[in-house]
């Protein structure tokens, strides 16, 4: 996800939180039952209500989205909803070509795991290998760190944007990420520090694919990805790329209704974003998880484990995927969202249980939320509401503390015996423990928690938003 959505997005979760064994699994693709009953309602009673959820992107006039649910490989619903452009009046369909944004990180990861397994990158390599030219703090950022978040780096968006023209009339190009990052004096924080959502690291995994295959990082995707996947409307958009058929217009609000985005047609930056699809390649990306048919799955599984910061810390982020918890079940996801297009995948691994979501609306709004209410349509039997224990008061205060993500900052207090969230400018809320590491939000009936992540010696040092693709925010000294 995009910095500036990134914060605009937990601004809406910061505002709307009351209506809505923390142990880092996160859900294992390596470790799945075989089969699952799919409930007492029928396909079509489940439908209906993902049809009501989402009619108000069903109009004649509006755009909208596309959906598919999928359980042990069989789809459940499949949809398109709204307008895939408003003048040509085309409908969204599971073909409709939508940008999935910072979905993108997974097919980048995933280009990274490859060159791995073929004894072509190591983690433990370090930037010092392929960007000489970076400050020192720099080159000692390892390709771990970088697919974990936890390397320091700034995060170009902040000063780029997405759809502004660079200085000069520079084109917006990987490389002169590069440039731009290694005339950066500090980092942002030491490498393995904290956890900081950063575009850049991964638009450096992209260079360090190209350096180490030989070949462009949209090539090398588009050979060892999407073609052994069948995955054939899918691209990652660069400067050779022409335009397409069935690509959805993005849009953004304007009055009571809607106008095209802004895109610039010349942002060929990538790593990080800019990856096509649609929710049927989408559905084949998902259901290679369960499977060798890219990589081994013990390589695999690194994607699904939690980082690691210095102290011993873990944190909610694997390769390109984010670790949660939704009403007592594990899922991995991310979101994406990028000049007025929006996504979500969530994926319940041990369920075999997915939920993908690509809209062209600005005005979609928290695709994980819907998301996680089509996963309690279908996952009714297996979703619960997890019951509170009691934590002793003097053991409370070890809780007490403001946790920062970039400018936004939650207080933590103990107050009538009990935790209190309290988001920057907003009310706060009562916490009830469910575990030593997870306490869900009163009122939410269980659909809203947060974790809090140790460190090597059991101290405090993180908070999870479990329910809400994993954002993670490091305890200020």
């Amino acid at each position: 996800m995009r910095v500036k959505h990134l914060i605009s997005f937990l601004l809406i979760i910061m505002t709307t939180v009351t209506g809505l064994s923390h142990k880092q699994s996160g859900g294992n693709f390596s470790q799945l039952t075989s089969s699952h009953a799919v409930g007492a309602k029928t396909t079509a009673d489940n439908s209906s209500q993902v049809d009501a959820l989402i009619a108000q992107w069903s109009q004649d006039n509006t755009p909208g989205a596309a959906i598919i649910v999928i359980r042990d490989g069989h789809v459940l619903h499949e949809k398109g909803y709204g307008l895939a452009n408003l003048t040509s009046k085309e409908r969204i369909n599971s073909k409709t070509v939508f940008d999935i944004g910072s979905i993108s990180k997974q097919f980048t990861a995933m280009a990274v795991m490859i060159l791995v397994e073929r004894g072509k990158l190591s983690y433990t390599d370090t930037l010092s290998k392929f960007f000489p030219e970076f400050q020192a703090d720099a080159q000692r950022i390892t390709v771990r760190q970088l697919l974990n978040h936890t390397s320091g780096i700034f995060d170009y968006e902040f000063v780029w944007g997405e759809s502004k023209k660079l200085k000069g009339n520079e084109p917006r190009t990987a490389e002169n990420v590069v440039k731009f990052l290694a005339g950066r004096k500090q980092l942002r924080f030491q490498p393995g520090q904290r956890w900081e959502y950063s575009n850049s690291n991964y638009v450096l995994l992209a260079q360090i694919v190209s350096i180490v295959s030989g070949v462009s990082f949209p090539q090398f995707v588009q050979k060892n990805i999407f073609q052994p996947l069948g995955m054939n409307d899918s691209f990652v958009y660069d400067k050779t790329q022409i335009t397409r058929n069935g690509r959805a217009t993005a849009y953004v609000s304007q009055d009571a209704g809607a106008k095209p985005a802004d895109r610039n047609p010349e942002n060929y930056v990538y790593g990080d974003g800019q990856v096509n699809t649609t929710v049927e390649d989408m559905a084949k990306w998902d259901q290679s998880l369960y499977t060798e048919n890219l990589v081994k799955a013990s390589t695999l599984k690194e994607a699904f484990t939690p980082g690691q910061l210095n102290d011993g810390t873990s944190v909610n982020y694997g390769f390109g995927w984010q670790l949660g918890r939704y009403r007592g079940l594990n899922f991995v996801a991310h979101g994406g969202e990028t000049d007025g297009f929006r996504a979500q995948i969530t994926c319940f691994p041990e369920q075999r249980f997915t939920v993908i979501l690509l809209s062209n609306s600005q005005q979609f709004t928290a695709p994980y939320a819907v998301a996680n209410k089509i996963a309690s349509i279908y996952l009714a039997e297996d979703l619960k509401s997890p019951a509170a224990v009691q934590i002793a008061p003097e053991r409370l205060s070890d809780y007490v503390g403001r946790y920062a993500l970039y400018d936004l900052v939650l207080k933590i207090s103990l107050e009538e015996g009990a935790l209190w969230l309290t988001p920057s400018g907003q009310k706060r809320v009562k916490l009830a423990p469910v575990s030593d590491e997870e306490f869900t939000i009163e009122g939410s009936n269980g659909a809203s928690s947060v974790g809090f992540n140790r460190n090597s010696q059991g101290r405090i040092t993180c908070l999870t938003w479990l329910d809400q693709n994993g954002i993670i925010f490091c305890r200020q000294q």
